[in-house]
């Protein structure tokens, strides 16, 4: 369905080009509904991709996603492929509307780098939100590093941090693990951790999980990667395949 959707609307794009001009007809949408409604689309067709590539599992459900689009700007597929036809003959228009898409989806994600609150709430769809370097060497990274992540967030849901160690028998860090914490405005806390982390020089793959309670103003999702007890001692350790992932489910 969304190779489809895409296909369609580059073709209405190219056919256009070479559309004569004509008296507007009725029940165009405006400019600005366009904008809102093709940046619907290419958002969640970007989201129904990236879900597919974290679970193999994951069944197409476009149809719903785009229907909820249709009822979200109080129009239908109709109205909007005839809109899409008008504008695309008139490409000064079109143009503008796309450079209006280009300035809030580059917005969003300066947003997001500059750690503001992600809200994302689609049901089911999953997002890798690590934002660091996917693979860490320490001591070389930081003899005492513990691979901080901070981020701003009120989207509810489950988080899940994941990535593979190997931890060499000479680290001399006490009680090795994984954390992950959801901090609520009120204070409180849910937090996580791995504890079988193993200095044995074997490659080990651990996850940390927290599902946000949704009677509380969820504020951030941070934690650490490497955590141990005290800061005393060095590490020594290799990890990679780094994984933050958010699933609203």
């Amino acid at each position: 369905m969304i190779k489809k959707v895409t296909i369609f609307l580059l073709s209405i794009l190219f056919l256009g080009l070479n559309a004569c001009k004509e008296d507007k007809p009725k029940n165009i949408l405006p400019p600005q509904k366009m904008q809102a409604i093709l940046q619907d689309l290419h958002l969640y067709d970007a989201l129904l991709s990236d879900k597919r590539y974290f679970d193999s599992k994951f069944k197409d459900s476009s149809i719903s996603y785009y229907n909820y689009i249709w009822e979200k700007n109080q129009t239908d597929y109709k109205e909007f492929k005839k809109s899409l036809e008008y504008y695309s003959a008139r490409t000064e228009v079109l143009s503008a509307i796309y450079d209006s898409i280009f300035s809030h989806f580059t917005k969003m994600r300066d947003s997001i780098r500059n750690g503001n609150k992600l809200e994302l709430n689609i049901s089911g769809y999953t997002m890798n939100l690590w934002s660091q370097k996917t693979e860490w060497h320490v001591p070389s990274d930081g003899a005492k590093n513990s691979i901080r992540f901070n981020i701003a967030t009120n989207s509810q849901g489950l988080y899940t941090l994941s990535a593979d160690i190997l931890m060499y028998p000479n680290d001399s860090s006490v009680n090795p693990k994984m954390t992950i914490v959801a901090y609520y405005e009120d204070g409180t806390l849910d937090a996580s951790s791995d504890y079988n982390i193993k200095k044995d020089k074997t490659w080990l793959h651990h996850t940390a999980k927290v599902k946000t309670n949704p009677n509380k103003k969820l504020k951030r999702i941070a934690g650490w990667v490497l955590d141990h007890s005290r800061l005393n001692g060095t590490k020594h350790a290799d990890v990679v395949n780094l994984k933050l992932l958010y699933t609203t489910k």
